[in-house]
């Protein structure tokens, strides 16, 4: 009789236990339906506040432009702004650049220039010299 008792204990344990994985398993399934759901008010809520967005774009391009223009319009003009400001911004860059440029480029004239100027004084100072030598030579000669 032991056994038959033992026996039926692990048969109710394992029966409880696939119920325990029914369970979780009929859980699993309707947080997936749940979550389904959510992700579907998500979207319609997104639609929604999108709408809402375009209908105030709407009213504000009506007191700007004084005329009923759509979203897309309203978008297409503002993208446009967008573009002239983004233009505007690289030819400032490209100035600033460019005027940089020149600058070094002038400063490297200068540094040039005095480079050579210090190099003629020294052949100038060298000159000297060897014309201080040549009096001095010839007035030993004499």
């Amino acid at each position: 009789m032991g056994r038959k008792a033992d026996i039926n204990n692990l048969i109710r344990d394992a029966e409880h236990k696939d119920k325990i994985v029914i369970d979780a398993e009929n859980y699993l399934e309707t947080a997936k339906a749940n979550s389904a759901e959510a992700w579907v008010k998500v979207e319609k809520r997104r639609k929604e506040l999108e709408q809402e967005n375009n209908n105030a774009l709407a009213e504000i391009s009506k007191k700007l432009f004084w005329a009923d223009i759509t979203a897309e319009e309203l978008q297409s003009k503002w993208d446009e702004l967008l573009l002239i400001a983004e233009v505007k911004e690289y030819v400032a860059f490209e100035k600033a650049n460019y005027e940089a440029e020149l600058k070094r480029k002038a400063a490297e004239e200068a540094a040039k220039k005095k480079a050579e100027s210090q190099s003629d004084g020294n052949n100038n100072i060298c000159t000297d010299e060897n014309s201080e030598q040549e009096n001095v030579t010839t007035s030993n000669n004499i």
